[in-house]
């Protein structure tokens, strides 16, 4: 799990350059881009995935696969797991895979 911005604020990470999911992601560990109190740290989860976008390089396939990535490693049930994938995944399609 990566909050990205509670991280900095907190002193978890010292900078976004310098941030651990950079090294998660470039060793392959599963991990998810999340925000831990949007009113607290000011924040969205868009936000949080664009500086993730700044401070690491990832294809548009591999984001993709982030974002349903992060429904796998859900406490949701099966069912609220698979409409998930589906909203997910038809955004994407609509979108043409583009950012």
């Amino acid at each position: 799990m990566a909050c990205i911005t509670s991280n900095i604020v907190t002193g978890v990470s010292e900078s976004m350059e310098n941030h651990y999911v950079r090294v998660l992601h470039a060793e392959g560990v599963p991990f998810v881009i999340c925000t831990d109190d949007s009113g607290v740290f000011n924040t969205s989860l868009s936000e949080e995935y664009q500086k993730f976008l700044k401070i690491a390089p990832i294809t548009t396939p591999e984001l993709k696969n982030l974002c349903l990535a992060s429904v796998t490693h859900s406490f949701a049930t099966e069912d609220e797991k698979s409409a998930l994938h589906d909203t997910i995944s038809k955004w994407w399609i609509k979108k043409g895979g583009e950012l």
